[in-house]
């Protein structure tokens, strides 16, 4: 039976110096206690510190404790393929790649109710990016908590959750205040059920802050993400491939003026709700706040959605069926179907009384004013009925009204419907 008391690893032969392989020592510590303690020292990793067995809990001093990690390995590996590791905790550490060739900070396999606290993960420096595959892997992985988890300088993802393989998907996974920068991959990657990030951020991350497929219940909550995604095709955020209920709220999302750049991308959806979202610096070609692939045909509700750039609140090649804008915001316009930007909508109301339509020449006008109405913009107009009558409505020269056009239809006078008419006028 393991002890309960924590151990230090410096009683069972580790290097807080650097310079002697401080792998065997760190694995025997594990072997011996179900707490180990790594006190303040940079520690060499040849070789990947394995836990295994259930309830184990690996704890340094913060950022003054360093594992360093040479060589094509995983700094840590949690569990294996063949048992299930339930419970434990690694916290307080910092994980510094020393070459360009290390695999992982932590590969998680099969764990359980495992959680990760306040670890930070580097590689050296911008121009030499460590951890080629992820920061942090899980596979088959549930119920587990990431919290207050910083990566930089990464050459490949930060936090990946499970792949499109299947045996791999995770369940129940919860980030909380996490942020990863300048990573070549995504930020956050999941496939499976039930995510949860909550105020988790993402800075330069190449392909794109987060990518979430297959995972039912998605709640996205108060992240912040800027510039992330490629120029060609890039996103802040992804969510699709059989994608069913969820919510992305409270997010911000700057672009940094890349051409299409989609911040929100959404592709097989069903049933996902977004609210109060901001969208600045839109200002590339090609680029949308909110885009839609053609296989969207589901419920899509949007509230309080802010666009702070010049792109437009939603593009895709279709239109999807039951997709709603509720309460939203467009201050830069809206597009349906790739097609024309919707820039402004104007809409007044009046009630009127139309005079008599003589049989000569055959029409009447009258005028409701529209502050920002302009010659040119498309106006609809609805009022009561009236049989024979046709009814039109334009913007005057000198704008700023909207005049409603009856014409008889009969050859006799006729006079329209008193009433309320409401015109909607247009701005491209």
């Amino acid at each position: 039976m393991l002890g309960s008391s924590p151990v230090s690893v410096l009683d069972y032969g580790a290097d807080p110096t650097g310079v002697a392989d401080s792998s065997s020592a760190i694995n025997a510590a594990l072997a011996a206690s179900a707490s180990v303690f790594i006190p303040d020292g940079t520690y060499k990793i040849l070789s990947a510190i394995v836990i295994t067995g259930n309830a184990k809990t690996l704890t340094g001093n913060g950022v003054n404790t360093i594992l360093a990690p040479y060589g094509a390995i995983n700094a840590i590996e949690v569990g294996d393929n063949v048992g299930n590791v339930n419970s434990g905790k690694i916290s307080n550490l910092l994980i510094q790649a020393k070459d360009t060739s290390v695999l992982r900070a932590i590969y998680m396999r099969r764990a359980r109710e495992f959680d990760l606290s306040d670890i930070v993960m580097f590689g050296l420096d911008n121009s030499n990016r460590g951890f080629t595959q992820q920061a942090i892997f899980c596979s088959f992985t549930w119920r587990c908590n990431f919290i207050s988890i910083y990566g930089a300088y990464l050459s490949g993802d930060g936090i990946v959750m499970g792949t499109g393989v299947v045996g791999t998907e995770c369940n129940a996974m919860t980030l909380i205040g996490c942020k990863i920068n300048l990573a070549d991959g995504y930020a956050y990657s999941g496939y499976g059920a039930g995510y949860t990030l909550s105020g988790c951020s993402a800075e330069s991350c190449t392909a794109g802050g987060s990518l979430f497929q297959f995972c039912a219940g998605l709640q996205v909550s108060g992240g912040y993400y800027e510039a992330c995604g490629a120029a060609d095709q890039g996103h802040s955020i992804k969510v699709g491939s059989s994608q069913n209920g969820g919510s992305i709220n409270g997010v911000y999302i700057a672009a940094s003026g890349q051409t299409n750049h989609h911040a929100i991308e959404l592709d097989t959806i069903n049933g996902l709700f977004v609210s109060g979202v901001n969208f600045t610096s839109l200002t590339g070609a090609g680029s949308y706040g909110i885009y839609t692939g053609a296989t969207v045909t589901n419920v899509v509700a949007l509230a309080n959605i802010n666009e702070g750039g010049t792109g437009v609140l939603y593009g895709g090649s279709s239109y999807p069926a039951s997709f709603k804008f509720d309460g939203a915001n467009l201050n830069y316009g809206a597009s349906i179907g790739l097609g024309s930007t919707i820039s402004k909508y104007i809409s007044a109301t009046s009630a009127l009384v139309p005079s008599v339509i003589p049989s000569v020449p055959g029409y009447i006008e009258e005028t409701i004013s529209v502050a920002g109405a302009a010659v040119g913009n498309t106006v609809t107009v609805g009022g009561p009925e009236t049989n024979l009558l046709t009814m039109v409505a334009y913007v005057p020269s000198g704008g700023g009204a909207v005049t409603i056009r009856w014409f008889q239809l009969s050859g006799a006078a006729a006079t329209p419907a008193s009433g309320t008419y409401r015109v909607d006028v247009w701005q491209h």
